[in-house]
C-alpha cells in the first residue's frame, strides 16, 4: 500500500495552550522547543544516570530538559502577542528517538538524534518561515536535535550502550529565558497537534 501524502492545507490546525501570562519587563530572551512529557523526561532521567559525572560539571534538572527548535533572541515585550499568533504552523506528530550520548565542545554532555523524522525537519522548516516573516534572525548552523544534559563536563563518560529515547512529539512550545537558575525557564505558550 502506498504512502499516503497529506497537503499543507490538509493539515490540522495546533491548538494554542496559553501558560502565563506576558512578562511586563521590557524584552525577553525567547526560543523554541520541544517539552517533554513525564514519560519522556523519564527515561531521560534513567539515561542520563547512565553517564559518569565529574564533580565539576554543572547537570542540568529533568525540568529544565528540552530539544531547541529555534533561538529567537531578544523580543520586546509589545511583540509577544504577534508573535505567539505567528508562530502555530501546521505540523505532523511523530516520533524523535534520542539515541546518541554525545560529548561536545565547550564542554557539553548531550543526548542526540542519529537521525532526525521528516514531520519535525519539516515543523523546523515551517518555524523557521514565520521566524524570517517576523523579521526577526533565523539560526545559520546546521540544527542538531538534542537535548543537553550539562555544561562543564569535559571529563563525563557517556555510556557506551544505552537504550534509545523515544519522544512522541505532539507539540512545540513558546519558552522565555528567565536567566534565574531556581526557575531558568517559563512556558508562553504550547501548540499542540
Amino acid at each position: 500500500m502506498a504512502a499516503q501524502t497529506i497537503g499543507v492545507s490538509q493539515w490540522p490546525t495546533c491548538r494554542r495552550i496559553r501558560h502565563m501570562p506576558a512578562p511586563q519587563s521590557r524584552s525577553h530572551r525567547i526560543f523554541l522547543a520541544l517539552w517533554p512529557d513525564p514519560d519522556t523526561q523519564g527515561a531521560i532521567v534513567d539515561h542520563a544516570n547512565l553517564w559518569t559525572w565529574p564533580a565539576e560539571c554543572a547537570r542540568y534538572k529533568p525540568v529544565d530538559w528540552h530539544v531547541t527548535l529555534h533561538f529567537l533572541g531578544s523580543v520586546p515585550s509589545h511583540d509577544l502577542p504577534k508573535l505567539t499568533a505567528e508562530l502555530q504552523v501546521p505540523f505532523e506528530p511523530c516520533g524523535l528517538v534520542l539515541d546518541s550520548p554525545q560529548q561536545w565542545s565547550g564542554g557539553l554532555a548531550v543526548l542526540a538524534a542519529s537521525e532526525v523524522p521528516p514531520e519535525l525537519v519539516s515543523l523546523h522548516q515551517r518555524l523557521a518561515e514565520s521566524i524570517a516573516g517576523l523579521n526577526l534572525p533565523v539560526e545559520s548552523r546546521v540544527w542538531r536535535a538534542h537535548v543537553t544534559l550539562a555544561r562543564r563536563a569535559d571529563t563525563s563518560v557517556p555510556p557506551t550502550r544505552c537504550a534509545p529515547v523515544v519522544w512522541p512529539v505532539r507539540s512545540y512550545a513558546l519558552v522565555l529565558s528567565t536567566g534565574r537558575p531556581q526557575e531558568r525557564y517559563q512556558l508562553i505558550d504550547t501548540y499542540r497537534f
